[in-house]
């Protein structure tokens, strides 16, 4: 890797895939610095989609044969789908494996019966899956993929007029595959804009190797490599969608409260929500469509911070207390939220929130109904 050089990770798994735009900002050793540029996460592309529509396939042809077989259809279509057809997939499109006809057998077929069926596409007992069928299943997920990938070309293009994508890795186990391989290979390794297509090692272990990395670096004093974190959704008062996070000091902003006298040393406590609404239409309230509840933050604000209002006889509105304070955002694996007052630290610990930085896999705590509706994004 060389300072300056942007790479798009395509990381194809079994029922998603995520592509991520990286800038190298820093390449010596021990010293790597990635910078996110654009990214999409959990796109419905990949290997156990092929699996889908092969069974969908094998199914509707058993259908006509149905009265032959001794066991339920669901089960015997699971059961002709292990061992050869998997061996058949995967190794589907690499050199010596050019097979015009892969047959499988039917294992609730009745012992030494023979059966040939046109409309099942049976030969001898078996059933025959043509090249040409699973080149066709094969070619719907990776058009798709390029769809994607296009995508965050173009945002590229747009959005930093003087980057351009110089390599493009394929990661995961639909990425490993020799046929996609030579698909993506064949589309972008062309043209005035070619972009090299690299395989990761071990694809299937590529994200777990990189954040291995990520953490040995850091541990011997290191920056840390992913030292600006996109957010992949809107975090309640602070975190946009979009938003570029650094890892090293996160992100704050202060705000003002109005408490009543007597009632400074109270708990004062706030919900944060997430919502993956596009950022000019984030909701207001809980009450409203698209905030799901994520966690607590609970604090007793320092008197030293408060400021008394209305304490003079000439001034007309009620006398109360104007406390001044950070809501700061700390950014881990995942999120964590801390109230600060000039003196530190005041608000309780809470557990991190889980974030997946590239694609968001966890439901977070969905919205409770009775909450009160509360302010939760700042304009």
């Amino acid at each position: 890797m060389k300072r300056g050089e942007v790479y798009l990770v395509c990381d194809a798994g079994g029922g998603t895939t995520d592509l991520n735009v990286l800038k190298v900002e820093a390449a010596a050793k021990d010293r790597m610095e990635l910078v996110p540029l654009s990214w999409t996460e959990g796109e419905a592309v990949g290997s156990t989609l092929i699996d889908w529509k092969i069974r969908m396939l094998i199914k509707e042809r058993l259908s006509h044969v149905k009265h032959y077989l001794t066991a339920d259809i669901d089960s015997t279509v699971s059961a002709m789908m292990q061992d050869k057809f998997e061996r058949f997939k995967c190794s589907f499109g690499s050199v010596g494996m050019d097979v015009p006809k892969l047959f499988l057998p039917i294992p609730s077929l009745p012992h030494g019966g023979v059966v040939d069926s046109e409309d099942a596409r049976i030969e001898d007992s078996k059933m025959v899956i043509t090249r040409e069928e699973l080149r066709a299943v094969f070619d719907d997920q990776i058009d798709k993929m390029c769809s994607i990938v296009d995508g965050q070309l173009k945002i590229v293009e747009e959005n930093y007029a003087t980057e351009s994508v110089s390599y493009l890795i394929l990661s995961g186990g639909l990425g490993s595959s020799s046929y996609v391989q030579s698909r993506i290979k064949a589309k972008y390794e062309w043209g005035a804009r070619a972009i090299k297509v690299l395989l990761a090692d071990e694809p299937q272990l590529a994200v777990v190797h990189g954040l291995v990395l990520s953490r040995i670096q850091s541990r011997r004093g290191g920056p840390e490599m992913y030292s600006l974190r996109m957010c992949p959704v809107s975090f309640g008062i602070i975190c946009r969608e979009g938003q570029v996070i650094r890892a090293a000091t996160g992100v704050s902003e202060s705000y003002r409260l109005k408490l009543d006298m007597g009632k400074e040393k109270e708990p004062w406590r706030t919900r944060v929500v997430m919502s993956t609404l596009p950022v000019d239409r984030l909701p207001r309230s809980l009450k409203w469509e698209g905030a799901q509840n994520v966690c607590g933050v609970e604090t007793i604000l320092n008197p030293r911070d408060m400021k008394r209002k209305n304490r003079h006889w000439y001034d007309i509105g009620k006398e109360y207390n104007r406390a001044d304070f950070e809501v700061r955002v700390l950014v881990g694996t995942g999120l964590r939220y801390e109230i600060w007052s000039k003196d530190g630290i005041r608000s309780r610990e809470h557990d991190e929130i889980e974030v997946d930085w590239q694609t968001i896999e966890n439901q977070l705590s969905q919205r409770n109904a009775d909450e009160a509706g509360l302010g939760i994004y700042r304009s």
